[in-house]
């Protein structure tokens, strides 16, 4: 099923809303974790309103999370028009939002709005494993984002590859960010790595994707993984809406 290759559409908004909580895009072990869940959506704006209405109740107000609803643009026969994507600080705060939300009545309304409007095709859990994100590179409301999703069958020649072409002038100029995630309950699909570029919009991701793919690092970390990993699929979405963590 196509659907379990674009498990992370979501993720690459929402990443976003925390970039500012990380002084260390290097730090060891996960910068964040996060859940997107697919949705083809019949009525978008009542789809939004929905969300806007959980997140200013009690509940959402409290849940430590940001959320990020994104429309698909662009992937092959995907069939879900949009992705929400749940960004949490911590391992430690998943399981923080679960207890709050069990059982509750505002959970339990959210659902029943959206289920007449909506069918969700997807589930996928993720961390964040590395991001470049520069302050003030992306300041619109709906940025776009590219992303690829890969499959890794030799992580012993791959990583190294990765984590210079990472480090290359070539992929720090990007003019946006870029994020670096790895998939750990991904349903059937192989792929278990994704790739995400996001810009201020199409222009820029575009032309920045042009430039930084024309790059001689580019073009050594082509070569080196070319047997190492297989692009299994490619995605573009523009955020539509963001609802940032709750303040502390």
């Amino acid at each position: 099923m196509k659907d379990l290759r674009f498990r992370l559409l979501g993720a690459c908004a929402v990443l976003l809303l925390a970039t500012p909580a990380f002084s260390d895009h290097h730090a060891a072990g996960p910068l964040g974790y996060g859940l997107t869940i697919g949705f083809d959506v019949s009525d978008p704006a009542a789809f939004v309103s929905a969300i806007d209405k959980r997140r200013a109740s009690e509940l959402g107000t409290s849940v430590p999370v940001g959320v990020s609803l994104n429309q698909v643009l662009n992937a092959g026969d995907m069939s879900a028009t949009h992705t929400v994507g749940v960004f949490y600080s911590s391992a430690a705060d998943m399981d923080a939002a679960a207890a709050v939300a069990r059982g509750s009545k505002e959970l339990a309304e959210f659902q029943d709005a959206i289920r007449p409007i909506s069918d969700g095709t997807f589930r996928n859990m993720w961390s964040l494993e590395k991001m470049h994100a520069k302050e003030g590179a992306v300041t619109s409301e709906s940025p776009v984002s590219l992303v690829y999703s890969l499959v890794v069958t030799n992580p012993a020649v791959f990583m190294p590859a990765l984590e210079a072409a990472w480090n290359s002038e070539a992929m720090k100029a990007f003019p946006g960010n870029v994020f670096f995630i790895a998939s750990f309950a991904n349903g059937d699909s192989e792929a278990a790595h994704y790739v995400s570029f996001q810009a201020n919009d199409m222009a820029t991701l575009t032309a920045g994707m042009r430039e930084m793919m024309a790059s001689p690092a580019m073009a050594a970390y082509r070569s080196a993984v070319a047997s190492a990993r297989t692009i299994e699929a490619e995605a573009v979405s523009r955020r539509v809406k963001s609802w940032p963590m709750p303040s502390p």
